[in-house]
């Protein structure tokens, strides 16, 4: 296995990242890597117990890239197995509190679907068992001889492998949630008394109206509770979520479907009913399947890594990291100018950032106020004006579409009553 870097982007990127760390609550470390095929995209990510040691799978070579929370650039150590080819390898990761990296591995053919696990270093990397059906997402509960591992599968099963002996696990089907969409994930909590399952949602064609559905143990019975619901956001599909330590919020990635820029947003919602708390745009994914994966450090930050665009034949990989999602109030993803209104005047950083050909600005005004919204270049020349007009308290969004213009860094200012702000961002050809 053989990774690269698009060195020259990314000292462009570092740089605008940096100088921007101070002011933005969103903080994002970028890794490039050069892809054999168009199959190469993030698909998982898994923090070990102190959040300093980050585990990425990646389809393409198939295999474990490990990163310290630092933006370094460059994986600390890879691994995998020669059994793990193109489209076959693991698709969820997660740690288990004593350490234990488990990973649920996809298998060209049905029958060598399994789990693996290995320990926190890449060494010791064993198949545990098979699985009854091509997995997404995986879960693993409590440590040494009383792990559990929970695992969705394509096809709407919901696995629970348990030790029965060392080095040696056997799968048994816990539910059938009835998702077939072939992106399904499963999240346990609360004691193997609750389950969370996501899936796609394609208008007409989904088997619910929200894309995660929860579901309770009673007395030995799976049953989907009804008065949970995240319906509120658009089509598209979860390929990842997780609770906090406390089990008082849930945190899930979002990608819409059926859109050129495939928006990646992350919602935290109420873990009882779905109502939504918080969210925030973290840019957006390209390719198949809008994959990704995201997990919560015990200081509360957010982690997420999915696929976020492509230059020169070049897959950018994104891993970034989440510091407080309380300033993302509630008011729709799919909303402009719409929800509750904004406490401050706040300019977001764009996203998708790199990007090509466009990106898309967000802003926020607490009040009606003439606003003009500019972009310029580093030698200070005006390229476009996005906004210049009275516009009504609320959120609001505009896209640049940057035809004709050189790849490099540009800049764009946001003037709205006491508000001159001025951000960064990276156009690449």
């Amino acid at each position: 296995m053989k990774l690269h870097l698009v060195k020259c982007w990314l000292v462009v990127i570092f740089a605008l990242l940096a100088a921007d760390r101070a002011s933005s609550q969103l903080v994002l470390e970028w890794y490039a890597t050069t892809p054999s095929n168009e199959n190469h995209e993030v698909r998982a990510i898994a923090l070990t117990n102190s959040g300093k040691q980050m585990y990425v799978s990646d389809s393409y070579p198939d295999a474990v890239l490990v990163f310290r929370d630092e933006p370094s650039g460059t994986p600390i150590f890879t691994f995998g197995d020669p059994a793990w080819s193109s489209w076959v390898g693991p698709y969820g990761i997660d740690v288990a509190t004593d350490g234990w990296v488990y990973l649920a591995v996809w298998a060209e053919n049905d029958a060598d679907h399994a789990l693996w696990r290995c320990r926190a270093d890449g060494k010791k990397l064993e198949r545990l068992c098979g699985l009854p059906q091509s997995p997404r997402g995986i879960k693993a509960v409590g440590q040494g001889r009383n792990t559990v591992v929970y695992v969705s599968g394509t096809l709407g099963l919901v696995i629970r492998c348990v030790q029965t002996r060392p080095n040696e696990f056997e799968a048994e089907v816990l539910f059938e949630s009835g998702v077939i969409l072939n992106q399904q994930y499963v999240l346990p909590v609360n004691a193997q008394k609750t389950i969370y399952v996501s899936s796609w949602t394609l208008p007409g064609e989904t088997p619910y109206d929200t894309p995660i559905t929860k579901w309770d143990n009673q007395n030995g019975v799976w049953t989907r509770d009804e008065g949970f619901s995240v319906g509120y956001v658009p089509a598209g599909n979860v390929p990842s979520m997780i609770c906090d330590r406390k089990e008082d919020a849930l945190y899930f990635l979002h990608m819409e479907a059926y859109a050129s820029d495939r928006k990646a947003r992350i919602y935290k919602v109420n873990p009882q009913s779905g109502e939504e708390m918080a969210w925030i745009a973290v840019g957006s994914s390209i390719g198949s399947g809008g994959r990704g994966g995201i997990d919560i450090s015990q200081h509360g930050e957010v982690f997420f890594a999915i696929k976020q665009g492509m230059v020169d034949g070049y897959y950018l990989s994104a891993i970034g990291k989440v510091i407080d999602m309380d300033f993302a109030k509630p008011g729709g993803a799919a909303d402009s100018g719409g929800g509750a209104v904004p406490s401050a005047y706040v300019l977001h950083q764009n996203y998708p950032n790199p990007f090509n050909p466009s990106t898309t600005i967000e802003f926020a005004l607490p009040q009606a106020s003439f606003v003009t919204l500019k972009i310029y270049d580093l030698l200070g020349n005006e390229v476009a004006t996005l906004v210049s007009e009275k516009l009504p308290a609320g959120r609001h969004q505009r896209v640049w579409e940057a035809k004709g213009l050189a790849s490099g860094v540009y800049l764009y200012q946001l003037c709205a009553g006491e508000l001159s702000q001025v951000r960064k961002m990276a156009l690449l050809r």
